[in-house]
């Protein structure tokens, strides 16, 4: 296999093709990523999130196609999750450090403030912080995808730090993190064809033991000593449900059949100084 990395969406990226593959595609691939990123991105003043969280209530917007995809997913998740997946927690995630502090953070529209139309226009009912962290990532890979394959790869795999999907016949091995060791490494098994698997814990990124994850109905950062793996037909849906699953996992179960995905939960037991894992597929 042909594989290359290179740094965009907060860690390395790697896409791995068949080795006659045509260069090109490599270089459109990660291009088609760093545009995604640069339209989605909270730190991008220029951004299409910045120009909704700049957004007066009542004025129509028309955004980026990528990004009328990414907040179409995310309300439909919002809606089937009560709420537990909501985007618009940019100003929680800043005001606890993981975010930079920007004007509009004393915004408290929620997911459902967001109106959007048919014609890749957003309209606001009241002013919100929007951050796609939980989300843009998966997407960006399921692009990365959709490159290949219009150069007609027909295997490979792109990997984004925790969020991985694989095409064509081709396995690849399921490997995450001790959720309290991260310098130890946990075999899952084998990441099949046309699937895609995303990973949220903590590991390097706690500040005062919070995740950045926020929990929507209570206006805070959770805590979790616990890591999930969701696999899933893309790694948008993957990417957003471990989110959902870390937040509020004894209802989380229903959209695990909703979305046909699977769960692998990583919790640690202090006492018997054991790691149990949780597969909600023998479970």
């Amino acid at each position: 296999m042909k594989q290359r990395s290179r740094p965009l969406l907060g860690t390395f990226v790697e896409i791995s093709v068949p080795m006659n593959s045509a260069p090109e595609c490599l270089d459109k691939a990660f291009e088609g990523i760093a545009f995604i990123e640069s339209v989605l991105s909270f730190f991008n003043h220029e951004s299409d999130v910045s120009r909704i969280n700049a957004l007066s209530p009542n004025t129509p917007l028309t955004i980026h196609p990528h990004t009328y995809r990414v907040l179409s997913f995310a309300q439909e998740l919002s809606r089937h999750s009560n709420g537990i997946f909501d985007v618009t927690v940019g100003n929680t995630l800043a005001q606890k450090g993981f975010l930079p502090q920007k004007d509009y953070l004393m915004y408290d529209g929620k997911w459902s403030d967001i109106v959007l139309g048919e014609d890749s226009s957003i309209l606001l009912t009241k002013r919100v912080c929007i951050d796609l962290g939980g989300i843009a990532k998966g997407y960006a890979v399921d692009c990365a995808i959709q490159v290949l394959r219009e150069y007609g790869i027909t295997y490979g795999s792109v990997n984004a730090g925790g969020d991985l999907r694989v095409f064509g016949s081709t396995p690849e091995s399921l490997i995450v993190r001790h959720p309290i060791t991260p310098t130890q490494t946990i075999y899952l098994g084998e990441l099949l064809h046309n699937n895609a698997a995303a990973t949220s814990a903590g590991y390097y990124s706690r500040t005062n033991e919070s995740l950045p994850i926020v929990h929507p109905h209570r206006s805070q950062c959770i805590n979790s000593y616990e890591s999930v793996t969701i696999l899933a037909p893309t790694c948008m849906i993957a990417d957003s449900l471990t989110k959902v699953f870390l937040i509020d996992p004894h209802n989380s179960h229903p959209l695990l059949s909703h979305y046909n995905a699977r769960v692998f939960l990583l919790r640690y037991d202090e006492e018997q100084k054991i790691l149990n894992v949780f597969d909600s597929k023998v479970s």
